[in-house]
């Protein structure tokens, strides 16, 4: 009874000039550990956050109940560039489910990665 890669893991986005849009995390499966942990650190993550998304490529077959009940697969990034769907495989709370290839993803986590390795630079040096 674990979160899939389907709408039990989907999350809600709201863009306040559109109606709500279910998303579901590209690239994902089904839970690695327990489905609770993993709720809770995805809604630690992004709850109450603005997040940036991108729609899986338009030849990605989508799942009948993605269609039935409209869920866009998407890449997921925090307002910082951390890539959602690679945070939960990380952490080991969904795993990793190659759907489609999308390089827009690691050029964002690597980004984000040497930003914060530079930020951890600048604070030793200071030490």
């Amino acid at each position: 009874d674990g979160i899939e890669s389907t709408s039990e893991d989907a999350m809600d986005a709201m863009d306040p000039r559109a109606e709500r849009q279910l998303l579901r995390l590209g690239n994902t499966g089904k839970v690695a550990k327990d489905a609770e942990k993993a709720k809770d650190a995805l809604s630690k993550k992004i709850l109450k956050q603005m997040i940036w998304w991108k729609a899986a490529p338009d030849d990605m077959k989508r799942t009948p109940e993605d269609v039935q009940r409209n869920v866009t697969v998407a890449d997921v990034w925090t307002l910082e560039g951390e890539h959602i769907p690679s945070y939960m495989v990380r952490g080991g709370f969904l795993s990793h489910v190659e759907e489609y290839q999308d390089a827009m993803a690691d050029i964002l986590s690597v980004a984000s990665a040497k930003q914060k390795h530079d930020q951890l630079s600048e604070i030793q040096e200071t030490l």
